[in-house]
């Protein structure tokens, strides 16, 4: 797939937009490879990298090159007339409509209707949402008539300007639908040209996306400022774009419509919807906005989230006789199952979103020891008791504990299981091990720490730790020992919101037994090591982490989660590092907004991490002949590969400084406490690619992404056989979204996966289920109508 694309340059605050192309033989553009390639115009390891932060603007020196044209070659200047206003940067999305958007659109309409030879464009729908809700109808009336005589164009479409590099393609598609869906409804148009002048910088996704959705033609801005030198010296500002999957379509992105009354209160959920694509704005997923408009983002999505959990809950409960209040399990947010004299047992129902079978892991809080679980129908489950560890007072919790068991479920599968307190703790139910230099109040029995290693085993792996840190791991297929030790560091950083500016090199986090204080948890079903990160250089820093080890495992794996708290730490960025010996030599793969990996090769003759670091929104990957290693995490984060067998990856960081790119100094100097989530997954390969340039995760390892993105919903529920019905899925089609898209339609978003077959036990992807699912539904991009 080929797009047009153009790049221009900025020249008067934010209101004018002027870019410049020579004209041409339509029939013969510039054809580039993507931008990223080793191949083509631009070549990575060729670029010259200049990160000096002097708080000034990037100006060009480069003249017109006119050897691209002839002397009867005609210039055309094209001068653009626009306006731009973020969805949440230096004020709110609220204060920035009251006090410009809303004045900026009114005269927009009244001076096109006066001046009918004059044309202007706009590009936010968010904004263009609130006015429309606002305005009168004769307003409404006179703006649907300036866009479709062509005098207003809407260009993009979508909800915000997503960024582009750590987003999920799965929300970019949803800010592309929320805003087609709204201007098609209220114009009758769909845009064909998208213009994103905002965003930091480019990459493959949007351009393939925007081209699924209709649009022909795209208009970029902000690309490195070498890139653009040279796009101007080769006459180059105009060009083809082309995905690495052009050739053979290996992604295919459609929209499955079924008509439905299914969905009676779906409107419900639009706003919500909305909430998640305005977040995906690049001032917000980035967190290059003021604390102010960051706190109100925050406040938009924790309200969202409520509100969909009482919309989740009514949805169960209208599904079960005789319940009329369903209330929503989310152990992440600290709620438990409270047994007393009169509610003495309960039935839940647990649900799985996903498009593969599971064996899911469920983690529960209770207030009594003597729980039993069992299947529907009364079987016990085997099941595991923890201490709930206040970790800031490293002691147990008196009122609460937390129970672990696994329940299968095939794709989109619900299943009741029975849980209630009994007079006495079953056999079904195992108390934990706790292993602690600490004295520790709580029921569960506790030993000494051994001297030295402690070792973590399944039926894959033995996992060595120290002073509660990964230090090696054996896999016991091969009886390979393979190093691997993760640890942290920090640099000391002269950056802002925007830049990472190291003043030198990073400095380790040295920790032993004494600072890192670890505590080791262990029984039949999974094991867990808790210890602090602490550092004598940054006595302010309370971050700690915990390594959770499933005894029933399939894979090499085994999950992280770091609890970040670096409000004090000064100018500082915490990395984490992972050590190995694979010997990938100085390439990493980080995934592209979550479609597939791409080869990320180091400068050798950088002086600065900052030239090396690349934005991943799920996943990083090192491989060599033998092995690979995947990190799959629940955020995005940068990743650099600094030496052979290792990886970087930003943790947290907080700035006072101001890097002059439109904050002011203290908008980044406080970070909220964070939870992160990571999983560690190593595999052994017999088939070395020839072309390593994409690549894509094994099945295994992309269900493990996919099962660390959407968690299973857990809510109470009744004894009923009542469930969804399921069918046999094909495993390499996964279900993306549904969403309504008016009273009588909705649409099901489905992609067509590829699988990276070089690993052993990468498992087979064989299926006879047809792709269209049902014979008589047709798949289709998005209606227009």
């Amino acid at each position: 797939m080929h797009k047009w694309l153009a790049t221009g340059f900025s020249v008067a605050s934010l209101f004018l937009f002027v870019f410049v192309l020579i004209a041409q033989n339509e029939d013969d553009p510039v054809t580039l490879a993507t931008v990223s390639s080793r191949e083509g115009l631009f070549d990575d390891r060729n670029r010259l990298v200049d990160l000096k932060v002097d708080g000034n603007t990037v100006t060009f020196q480069t003249p017109y090159n006119r050897s691209h044209s002839s002397p009867n070659d005609t210039l055309n200047v094209f001068l653009v007339f626009h306006s731009h206003t973020d969805p949440g940067w230096l004020r709110t999305f609220n204060e920035y409509y009251d006090e410009k958007v809303e004045r900026i659109l009114d005269l927009a309409v009244d001076f096109l209707t006066q001046h009918q030879d004059a044309k202007f464009i706009w590009s936010e729908i968010s904004f263009l949402s609130e006015w429309w809700d606002r305005a009168n109808e004769t307003s409404k009336e006179a703006m649907v008539e300036l866009v479709q005589n062509g005098q207003l164009e809407l260009t993009g479409g979508t909800w915000v300007m997503n960024d582009e590099a750590i987003t999920h393609f799965a929300a970019s598609i949803d800010n592309i639908i929320e805003g087609h869906t709204f201007v098609n409804q209220n114009f009758k148009v769909l845009p064909t040209t998208s213009w994103s002048v905002d965003p930091f910088g480019h990459g493959s996704t949007m351009p393939y996306l925007l081209g699924r959705a209709g649009v022909d033609n795209l208009v970029v801005g902000r690309l490195s400022k070498h890139v653009k030198e040279q796009m101007i010296r080769r006459g180059a500002l105009k060009f083809l774009w082309k995905e690495p999957w052009s050739e053979s379509q290996l992604h295919l992105l459609d929209f499955l419509l079924v008509r439905s009354q299914m969905f009676k209160s779906i409107d419900q959920l639009q706003p919500h919807r909305r909430t998640v694509s305005l977040v995906q704005h690049h001032d917000a997923i980035t967190a290059t906005s003021r604390p102010h408009v960051m706190t109100d983002y925050e406040d938009r999505l924790f309200n969202a989230s409520i509100h969909i959990q009482k919309l989740e809950a009514a949805v169960w409960a209208s599904r079960m006789s005789n319940v009329k209040n369903v209330e929503i399990l989310f152990y992440q947010r600290g709620r438990a199952v409270i047994f007393d004299e009169k509610m003495r047992g309960t039935w839940l129902t647990i649900y799985n979103p996903r498009t593969f079978d599971v064996n899911e892991k469920i983690t529960l809080r209770v207030n009594s020891p003597n729980v039993v679980v069992r299947s529907f129908h009364g079987s016990p489950i085997e099941a595991q008791l923890l201490p709930l560890l206040i970790i800031d007072e490293w002691k147990a919790d008196s009122a609460y504990l937390e129970v672990v068991f696994y329940v299968e479920l095939k794709a989109l599968e619900s299943k009741k299981i029975w849980m209630e307190m009994g007079e006495n703790r079953p056999e079904s139910t195992v108390m934990s091990s706790i292993y602690t230099d600490e004295k520790i109040d709580s029921i569960f029995e506790t030993k000494p720490l051994p001297n030295g290693t402690f070792e973590f085993e399944n039926n894959e792996l033995v996992v060595v730790m120290e002073d509660g840190y990964v230090q090696k791991m054996l896999n016991k297929h091969t009886g390979k020992e393979e190093p691997l030790e993760i640890s942290y560091s920090f640099y000391s950083d002269m950056g802002g919101a925007y830049v990472f500016a190291p003043m030198s090199k990073e400095k380790p986090i040295v920790l032993n037994r004494t600072l890192a204080n670890p505590i080791y948890i262990s029984g039949p079903l999974i094991t867990r090591a808790y210890s602090h990160i602490r550092s004598e250089l940054l006595p302010k820093l309370h971050s700690h982490q915990v390594f959770e080890f499933e005894k029933k495992s399939r894979n090499l794996d085994f999950a992280l989660e770091l609890f970040s708290n670096v409000e004090e730490i000064g100018d500082s960025t915490i990395v984490m590092n992972v050590k190995t010996e694979i010997w990938n030599g100085d390439s990493v793969y980080t995934d592209v907004n979550g479609l597939f990996l791409r080869e990320r090769r180091r400068f050798e003759f950088a002086q600065t991490p900052s030239a090396n670091y690349f934005p991943a929104a799920t996943a990083a990957m090192i491989q060599d002949k033998t092995s690979r290693l995947s990190v799959l995490y629940g955020q995005p984060t940068g990743v650099y590969t600094p030496k052979r067998g290792q990886i970087q990856f930003f943790v947290d960081r907080t700035l006072s400084g101001d890097d002059g790119k439109g904050l002011s100094y203290g908008d980044a100097s406080y970070s909220e406490p964070a939870k992160l989530k990571y999983r560690f997954q190593w595999e052994e390969r017999y088939i070395t690619h020839a072309n390593p340039t994409t690549l894509y995760h094994s099945r295994r390892t992309h269900q493990a992404m996919t099962s660390l993105l959407s968690s299973v919903s857990i809510h109470n529920s009744q004894k009923s056989e009542r469930k969804f019905d399921t069918q046999e899925w094909p495993c390499d089609l996964e279900m993306i979204n549904v969403r309504y898209l008016n009273s009588t339609r909705f649409a099901i978003t489905f992609r067509k996966l590829e699988f990276d077959s070089s690993v052993v036990h990468a498992g087979k992807c064989e299926t006879n289920v047809r792709r269209d699912l049902r014979s008589d539904i047709a798949l289709t991009i998005f209606p227009t109508d």
